[in-house]
């Protein structure tokens, strides 16, 4: 059984103790519920689209049931629905991250040389205030580079694809 979210709007600025989202449940690739959740820390609601959708909502609850459980805050989870869910969300609002973040290294990278550890969620810049990269001199450039290789900590590297 392929269970997916589609079609999911997230707000991360209202949500609280839980992720403030509403998607679209598809089972098999059918549209047959949407998933809701206020952000204030209360469980995820499903609801079946019609009585025709319920049928397909009931066996992804069964469906989830025989999952292995999960590990988190000490404990084991029981999977159902709900949570299954609530792991799709939260991995595409991983995924956003990871985009975003690599959109800021990749802006950075036209005005400094940028380094740090590969996935850490962080960097560090290196460069001349108020002049791009591509407007340095080769020398100056090389310098620049070299002092930023020196400074690397192990594990570092520089994330620039354009020096």
């Amino acid at each position: 059984m392929k269970i997916e979210i589609r079609n999911t709007r997230i707000n991360l600025s209202v949500s609280q103790e839980t992720i403030n989202f509403s998607a679209y449940l598809f089972v098999d690739g059918i549209r047959v519920a949407i998933c809701e959740n206020g952000g204030y820390g209360g469980s995820t609601l499903i609801s079946s689209l019609d009585e025709k959708t319920q049928r397909y909502v009931n066996e992804a609850k069964e469906y989830c049931k025989t999952l292995p459980s999960i590990k988190a805050f000490g404990t084991d989870l029981p999977m159902d629905l709900e949570l299954f869910v609530d792991i799709l969300v939260e991995k595409e609002v991983k995924e956003k991250e990871r985009k975003s973040f690599e959109k800021k290294i990749m802006n950075a990278t036209f005005k400094s040389v940028v380094y740090g550890v590969k996935g850490s969620g962080s960097f560090r810049m290196a460069g001349y205030p108020g002049k791009p990269l591509h407007e340095l001199s080769p020398e100056l450039l090389k310098s620049l580079v070299d002092g930023v290789k020196k400074k690397l900590k192990p594990g570092e590297t520089i994330f620039n694809t354009n020096i």
